[in-house]
């Protein structure tokens, strides 16, 4: 499993998600370097607010890894309705809420065909699951452990915020390894920094929510 993979189930399924209640409205900064000069606009009374699915919404990163991610409209798979996620690096996703729970099915690349629970915004949820990525057969596990925090990432403070913290384990030609992973939600925005622990961050640079 490489840090591409890694990168994109934080992007899309996680990953990919969770609650709260406040506006992360961001206002414009004098500086036209900032990555927030542009109007910020969160989502904020949908159920998915954890990780707004609208079509043209879009999420920018840099870190470890930089890409822009746009929720690009509707798809029927497997007679179920899906929301499509995509990457200017050319990752597709799709993903889709049930209940409190978000699903999602990474395509591209190909981390798993399955559907897989990326999502739940329940406090103190735990759930697990195994997916096989390049012929490595990897357990996860994700728990909900604090809800209600704020994070600042890149000079930008998000209120509303859970915390969701992954172990993943794998073996390779004989050797064993235990990894994990640290995400956080903002309520309206989605996911605004995925901490890979020793590989490093991927942190949102600029957001737009339709």
């Amino acid at each position: 499993m490489n840090i591409k993979h890694i990168a994109m189930l934080a992007a899309i399924v996680c990953a990919g998600i969770v609650t709260g209640c406040s506006s992360n409205s961001s206002t414009a900064p004098d500086s036209p370097s900032d990555p927030f000069s542009a109007p910020q606009t969160p989502n904020q009374n949908t159920s998915d607010s954890y990780y707004p699915l609208t079509e043209g919404s879009t999420w920018t990163y840099t870190g470890i890894q930089s890409y822009t991610q746009t929720a690009s409209g509707d798809s029927v798979i497997g007679g179920k309705d899906w929301k499509k996620l995509q990457t200017n690096t050319g990752a597709v996703a799709y993903a889709r809420w049930i209940g409190n729970k978000l699903v999602g099915i990474n395509i591209s690349p190909a981390i798993s065909t399955q559907e897989i629970e990326g999502l739940d915004i329940t406090p103190n949820a735990r759930w697990s699951f195994d997916i096989t990525s390049t012929g490595i057969p990897t357990h996860y596990t994700y728990v909900d452990s604090l809800q209600g925090q704020s994070i600042t990432v890149l000079g930008h403070t998000y209120n509303d915020v859970i915390v969701l913290h992954l172990v993943y384990s794998f073996s390779f030609q004989g050797l064993s390894e235990t990894l994990g992973g640290t995400y956080y939600f903002a309520k309206g925005v989605g996911l605004v920094e995925a901490d890979l622990d020793q590989m490093g961050s991927i942190m949102l640079e600029s957001y737009s929510i339709k």
